[in-house]
C-alpha cells in the first residue's frame, strides 16, 4: 500500500523557503533587520532594548521580534 495525496494539495509557488523570503520582505519593508544563517550567542536586556551576540558580531536592537532556528546542528 503506498502512500497516497489528496489530488487538491497546494504548495506556496517558488516552493515552501518562499513562505520565509515573504516574511523576511516584509519586515525589512517596515525598516527592520533580518539575519539569517547566524549563530546566536547571547541576548542580553539592556535598558535601550536588547544586546545581541550571535556568530557575525554583537549588535543592540530596540525590539526583539522574532527568532527562530531553521534546522538543527
Amino acid at each position: 500500500m503506498g502512500l497516497g495525496y489528496p489530488s487538491d494539495m497546494y504548495y506556496p509557488v517558488g516552493g515552501i523557503s518562499r513562505l520565509a523570503e515573504n516574511l523576511a520582505e516584509r519586515v525589512e519593508s517596515f525598516g527592520n533587520e533580518v539575519s539569517m544563517n547566524d549563530s546566536v550567542r547571547s541576548i542580553q536586556k539592556t535598558a535601550g532594548g536588547y544586546e545581541v551576540v550571535s556568530r557575525e558580531g554583537r549588535r543592540s536592537v530596540g525590539t526583539l521580534y522574532l527568532i527562530f532556528q531553521y534546522g538543527m546542528r
